[in-house]
């Protein structure tokens, strides 16, 4: 499912990687309808609730961002195709106030290759004013590596390996040359599904397990992630709740 864009982008650094990129959601099986944001398992009300919409063709067109169960929108997502029905750009607006309404908040476009997505450049207008790029490279279909840029310099790069056509490690590295190791991630699966996510620092050591459960049909209906190292200061813990048309 490497063909999947950004949906959510998490300011800390410590979620921005993941073999299954989350920015746009292509169904396989059914249309994902609603996702819910809770704090933990046990809670009720969630911190965030998006909607998902689709065109006469079944592609992504709009995700709607509320505030707990509340139904006001705060902010919308609106994607738009190219003539080979990939997506081409993806605009977030956000309300600012009655006077302003809606303002942009963030743009992205899309480049792609021989059907290969390549580059993904998204720009925050003023004030913030600046760029982030992410740049793919491929061996056959697969993702093997990412580049990610930042402020017009370069961030951190991410290495994926594979098993049986699935991804089962991503290592991140702090260097163009990927000789200095910043983290990894191990990816466990039950068939084609995978059921168990963990985080590790350089030094080896878990901080997050991350557990998927699915319905019948292979829809993905809850992900819950766990902090097993409290030293972490990143707000890591989560449970997301999906449902389907």
């Amino acid at each position: 499912m490497r063909e999947i864009i950004l949906l959510l982008v998490f300011t800390v650094n410590l979620l921005s990687y993941s073999c299954s990129k989350d920015d746009i959601i292509t169904p396989d099986k059914a249309s994902l309808k609603v996702k819910y944001w809770y704090h933990s398992i046990n809670d009720t009300i969630p911190i965030r609730k998006y909607e998902y919409q689709y065109d006469n063709s079944k592609r992504l067109e709009r995700i709607n961002h509320y505030s707990k169960n509340s139904d006001v929108m705060i902010t919308y997502e609106l994607f738009k195709y190219n003539i080979d029905n990939a997506v081409e750009n993806k605009y977030t607006y956000s309300y600012c106030c009655d006077s302003l309404g809606w303002l942009i908040g963030d743009s992205t476009n899309y480049s792609y290759e021989n059907g290969k997505l390549i580059l993904e450049e998204t720009y925050y207008p003023p004030p913030n004013d600046y760029q982030v790029s992410i740049h793919y490279e491929y061996d056959g279909s697969k993702v093997t590596k990412e580049t990610w840029y930042d402020y017009g310099g370069f961030a951190y790069c991410i290495e994926y390996l594979y098993d049986n056509e699935v991804c089962v490690k991503e290592t991140r590295y702090s260097d163009l040359e990927m000789e200095y190791m910043s983290g990894y991630t191990k990816h466990f699966y039950d068939g084609n599904l995978r059921i168990r996510t963990e985080r590790y620092t350089s030094q080896d050591h878990n901080f997050q397990v991350i557990t998927y459960s699915y319905d019948v049909n292979g829809n993905l209906i809850t992900e819950e992630s766990i902090k097993t190292d409290f030293t972490v200061v990143a707000p890591i813990e989560y449970f997301y709740r999906y449902e389907y048309y």
